[in-house]
């Protein structure tokens, strides 16, 4: 930071002054004690400044591109004149913009803040945007605790409790911000409250019940059966996509959207491995191929006409949840089940069939912060290659499938026998 000596500010005198490539350059007026420009890289701003209960405030009064000196003299004299009754203009300013900003303008903020995965930017978008539509331009401190009951019990009834749940958690995360982001320099904060807290407060979070469903060892073979009995109605259809993706997901236990998002460019047919990048805790998580996983991927790479493993005809170029597939596996097999309890059948299988911490890797679990052995048990994708293929022997053996006659993948897709 360099000061010159004050001088009188004149329209010419700013225009003529070289911008300071290396530090800000303060110029203080003559006319007027407490005024003067700032001059940076690119920039001349006009500033006021004066100690206000013993500290040295500087306020911006504007840009002088867009404003002439004596202009900003007169805001200046306006903001000095309040300084000197002891208002500090900045964080007048910081309570004026908190008392004025809406829930739209904080959500706004907040994205632009953090950085965020698409899916996530995506789901508080629709909570904000249609569950509290008529809350977007409302200031934040005049969204109150009892609106926040009312309408988590309206939203529980009409849209399910974990909607619900998850909506307020939204609204709550987007409060947390702004109660950070505008503080006084006491760091007090200028908006009052987070009104979500009464939810906790008064126990009104819906308990939550964690899914336990996986497909019974005994209704594999079933299961089995109708996944492989998906077939192409026409060139349109998917089913032959959603057959190789439901038994990708049970041979990987890779969450539904790992999977299905998965690119040709992060598998390697030669080295038998993949690896997903976007996990759920953030760690890269390298597969290694099973026999039956290697012919399925080889099957797939020899129709792929797409960067995806499993095309979908949506805007996103993947496979979304297939629903109206799903539905026709249960009916034939009479199985009911969820995508993500393929994940659950795995991560059961490997923990009952394979080393505690070789079964952790293989579902990605997180690493214990706790756990001095865990943090330290480095297992590389060839020592996960035998486990891997323990886990896949025994789903097929207990969907009965003659791994005899496996030579291809074509050969278990239309093994009848084994079923």
């Amino acid at each position: 930071m360099q000061q010159n000596e004050p001088i009188k500010l004149t329209k010419t005198l700013v225009e003529g002054l070289p911008f300071s490539p290396t530090k800000q350059v303060f110029i203080r007026d003559t006319e007027l004690t407490g005024f003067g420009v700032r001059v940076g890289k690119s920039t001349k701003t006009y500033f006021v400044e004066k100690r206000v209960h013993g500290k040295n405030v500087r306020k911006i009064i504007g840009n002088a591109e867009h404003i002439a000196p004596d202009e900003a003299r007169k805001k200046a004299q306006k903001v000095l004149g309040m300084m000197a009754d002891g208002v500090n203009p900045v964080e007048a300013d910081k309570e004026k913009r908190a008392k004025s900003e809406t829930l739209e303008g904080a959500f706004k903020q907040y994205l632009k803040v953090r950085q965020l995965k698409p899916s996530t930017i995506s789901s508080m978008e629709y909570m904000v945007k249609q569950m509290f539509a008529d809350w977007e331009k409302k200031p934040l401190n005049d969204i109150t605790r009892d609106m926040v009951q009312k309408r988590h019990q309206r939203m529980a009834a009409e849209n399910g409790k974990v909607h619900a749940d998850n909506s307020m958690r939204a609204l709550r995360t987007i409060f947390n911000f702004a109660i950070a982001q505008y503080v006084k320099d006491d760091e007090e904060s200028l908006i009052r409250s987070n009104p979500v807290n009464v939810l906790s407060a008064t126990k009104a979070w819906h308990k939550k019940t964690r899914r336990q469903t996986i497909i019974d060892e005994h209704d594999l073979p079933a299961w089995f059966k109708a996944v492989r009995g998906l077939s192409n109605s026409d060139k349109t259809d998917m089913a032959e996509v959603v057959r190789d993706y439901l038994l990708f997901d049970l041979f990987t236990g890779l969450r539904r959207n790992e999977a299905a998002k998965l690119k040709w460019s992060n598998v390697n047919l030669q080295a038998r491995k993949l690896t997903i990048d976007d996990t759920k805790n953030g760690n890269t998580h390298n597969l290694p191929l099973s026999d039956f996983l290697f012919k399925l991927l080889t099957h797939r790479k020899s129709k792929a006409n797409s960067v995806f493993v499993f095309p979908g005809d949506g805007p996103d170029g993947y496979l979304k949840e297939p629903r109206r597939h799903i539905k026709a596996v249960t009916k034939e097999s009479g199985v009911k089940f969820m995508v993500h309890d393929l994940r659950r059948n795995f991560t059961t299988a490997a923990y009952q069939l394979v080393p505690y911490y070789s079964a952790k890797r293989l579902v990605n679990h997180t690493i214990s912060q706790t756990d001095v052995s865990d943090g330290y048990n480095v297992i590389t994708v060839e020592q996960l290659r035998e486990p891997m293929q323990r886990i896949t022997d025994y789903f097929l053996n207990a969907a009965k499938v003659d791994m005899q006659t496996m030579t291809s993948y074509e050969t278990i897709i239309q093994d009848k026998k084994s079923a």
